[in-house]
């Protein structure tokens, strides 16, 4: 019984095989580089058990006119369960996804870019803020997926990085149709040069759309690797505050990975909650250690490093890594954070040794 085929040749080739109709059996087909005809995608599609499949598209050569009609009824990747497109082929993405019948999709990744050599000096075009708004849609509209998609990696790089202005960015709008994603754990963004700009609106959408979320990578690089109070200008910052990440360590009770950029020239005063998100039992703090503060801006004011490590230190109490981002007030406060943390670990052991309780945790905001 023929379960797997992986035929990833040096280059990108065309892929022309009317007999893999034949392996009925098949369930995983991985080609990264090929290039699948109009007829062989087609005759993938009919695979009954066919679950995961890797292939590149070259929209320049596929025939839009073989997809399947909508209206006939068939199935098209029926037992789909992870998806793996590459390729300059966004738009014929869009048009792909809502044609696929498979009512247990769990992972979908896309990458437009330059990963080869050969494909270094490629002229592929960005992806406007519209065109990336219509490929969330069809990933986070879909009638069948909106409660089975756990992970979505979305990977769109352009070599014309040295054009980049303020004004390339997504916002949260343009990644809004995801939020349908009741059970999404994993997501990964990169539209480099574009940034991700979100705000703390859509923080409190994802704080209460994707509570099982275990990492969440925006990706929001800096025009001029790193960001600068005195260099911010209308545009360019982050919108998110750490208010909103606050909603994020309320609600997202599994979150251990997060790139995010955020201003967080303005502090939230935790301590002066009524019911702080502290609580007193072992294993129940936040378990978020990684916190990339990518593309965030940074108050250089006296003090605000060892503000920014108090905050740090009572809401993500495990917090270990920055992920290797580096700036002189992250650093500081990383490191702060650090010494706090075991100062805080210690107040909780003696409560909990002389009977005090938690009154508890509160989920409002």
């Amino acid at each position: 019984m023929f379960s797997r085929a992986s035929l990833r040749p040096w280059k990108p080739v065309s892929l022309s095989c009317p007999e893999l109709a034949k392996l009925v059996h098949l369930r995983e087909f991985y080609g990264s580089t090929l290039l699948p005809t109009p007829e062989t995608i087609m005759v993938l599609s009919t695979l009954p058990h066919l679950q995961t499949i890797n292939f590149q598209v070259d929209p320049a050569v596929l025939d839009w006119g073989t997809l399947p009609d909508p209206k006939d009824g068939r199935a098209f990747f029926n037992s789909l369960t992870t998806l793996s497109v590459s390729g300059n082929s966004c738009e014929w993405l869009i048009a792909f996804l809502p044609l696929i019948t498979s009512t247990t999709l769990r992972e979908l990744s896309f990458f437009q870019g330059y990963s080869y050599p050969w494909a270094m000096e490629s002229n592929e075009p960005r992806v406007p803020n519209t065109l990336f708004q219509l490929l969330c849609t069809a990933i986070g509209q879909h009638p069948s997926w909106q409660h089975t998609i756990e992970k979505v990696s979305i990977d769109i790089v352009t070599p014309d990085t040295q054009n980049s202005n303020p004004g390339d960015v997504y916002t949260s709008q343009h990644i809004a149709p995801l939020l349908s994603l009741t059970a999404l754990r994993w997501l990964y963004i990169l539209t480099k040069p574009r940034r991700i700009i979100l705000d703390d609106a859509m923080l409190r959408s994802i704080a209460f759309a994707w509570p099982r979320i275990e990492e969440l990578r925006l990706d929001a690089h800096p025009l001029d690797g790193r960001w600068q109070e005195a260099l911010v200008q209308p545009g360019e910052f982050p919108v998110a505050t750490l208010a909103g990440v606050l909603l994020l360590a309320r609600h997202c009770r599994s979150l251990a990975v997060l790139l995010l950029a955020v201003d967080m020239r303005k502090i939230p005063d935790v301590g002066a909650l009524a019911r702080p998100p502290v609580p007193l039992e072992p294993g129940r703090e936040h378990p978020l250690v990684v916190f990339n503060p990518q593309g965030s801006v940074f108050s250089f004011h006296v003090g605000e490093a060892t503000a920014l490590a108090s905050f740090l230190s009572l809401v993500f109490p495990r917090l270990f890594s920055g992920a290797g981002y580096k700036g002189p007030v992250w650093d500081e406060a990383i490191t702060r954070a650090w010494e706090f943390q075991s100062i805080r670990a210690q107040e909780r052991r003696w409560a909990l040794e002389n009977g005090k309780r938690e009154s508890g945790c509160s989920n409002d905001e």
